[in-house]
């Protein structure tokens, strides 16, 4: 979650001429509503559920660079279908930068608090570091983890990742 998987993804599947889904995105589309919209009206189950149907579906896709959500890897099975359809990459920030890129964001429900206003910056801290904790151990089963230059343009993060993706 706001690591620029969308944005590098969608330039690495440029560079290697594959096609490029988000994951989330093409829910949106399936559902006609945004990602806010069925998180609110019909719960993260329910949004978890789609995720994995959708997913299934672009797996079968041979040619594809898909941007995850950054919950989707822990939903059952998705690893799997990872590991037998292609690889994964974590684009790991630190959560000082995390929280400098989300502070303002107004599209993600998990940014919300229950009471449903927004976090704000202290509190999305705790909440990204917790959520890290959480998820951390499903991100480590990544085939490569990248690490992109805070200085550097999306651009150069796509053709750095994609030169490293070819060494490997």
């Amino acid at each position: 979650m706001g690591a620029g998987k969308s944005r590098i993804g969608w330039l690495l599947a440029r560079k290697m001429k594959y096609s490029f889904y988000d994951l989330d995105d093409v829910i949106v589309e399936f559902e006609n509503r945004s990602v806010n919209e069925i998180f609110e009206q019909s719960g993260e189950a329910h949004f978890r559920k789609l995720e994995k149907e959708n997913f299934t579906k672009l797996t079968r896709l041979s040619t594809a660079v898909i941007a995850l959500g950054g919950g989707t890897l822990g939903n059952d099975g998705i690893p799997e279908l990872i590991r037998h359809s292609g690889r994964l990459v974590y684009i790991r920030l630190s959560t000082d930068d995390l929280v400098e890129r989300l502070k303002n964001s107004r599209k993600r429900p998990l940014l919300k608090k229950p009471d449903g206003t927004w976090r704000n910056p202290d509190e999305l801290r705790l909440f990204i570091e917790q959520l890290r904790a959480k998820r951390e151990s499903d991100y480590e089963l990544a085939d490569t983890i990248f690490e992109p230059a805070l200085n550097g343009t999306p651009e150069e993060n796509a053709d750095k990742l994609y030169h490293i993706l070819n060494k490997s």
